[in-house]
């Protein structure tokens, strides 16, 4: 309203930005940039929003990437939720206390990879990894990355699913900012 010719490019890192866009488009802004932005995307943009003619553009934001994060202490999944999010800002992280929520959150929604913790009550994370990975068997879906989680001597029965490929993992418990980040990022 102050400066009806004012250009305007949004960007964000936030992938439910859409409404609050599209508002904003609406009223006059220009080009809208998800991040993380790439220099030939920013050029693109700058160039087109600086024509006398310039329309507001949608850059296309490549799909969300999809963690589940389980675990029976909500301070873990809090801390978790935190390093995650804070490094990988596009990513969409949901929570569960146990294991049998983990598993019905999984059949419910695509997870590009699933962090458990191996000690839980009700199901731990061995019972609904082995849920989880009957359930990708039996719908042709492929299997996701599993970091899992203990302060514990893990069991040999992970030794076992870990050997199966470099997919699966092991973080040691107290866990360190850059080991988590590390081996999320391996992951996917």
């Amino acid at each position: 309203k102050i400066c009806p010719t004012q250009k305007t490019m949004l960007v964000s890192g936030f992938d439910r930005a859409g409404k609050r866009v599209a508002l904003a488009q609406r009223l006059g802004a220009g080009h809208y940039l998800q991040k993380p932005i790439t220099l030939e995307a920013l050029k693109e943009a700058l160039h087109a929003e600086m024509r006398p003619d310039a329309v507001p553009v949608v850059a296309s934001a490549r799909p969300p990437i999809r963690i589940l994060v389980t675990d029976d202490d909500r301070l873990i999944r809090k801390l978790f939720l935190m390093i995650i999010s804070s490094e990988f800002p596009q990513a969409v992280i949901d929570q569960a206390s146990d294991g049998e929520e983990a598993v019905r959150l999984f059949l419910a929604n695509p997870y590009e990879l699933l962090i458990m913790d191996l000690q839980m009550p009700n199901k731990g994370g061995i019972e609904a990894f082995e849920e989880i990975a009957q359930a990708c068997r039996s719908q042709n879906r492929e299997e996701p990355p599993v970091i899992f989680c203990t302060g514990f001597a893990p069991p040999t029965a992970l030794d076992e699913i870990i050997g199966q490929g470099a997919k699966h993992s092991l973080l040691r418990k107290p866990v360190r900012v850059e080991d988590l980040t590390r081996v999320v990022r391996d992951s996917l």
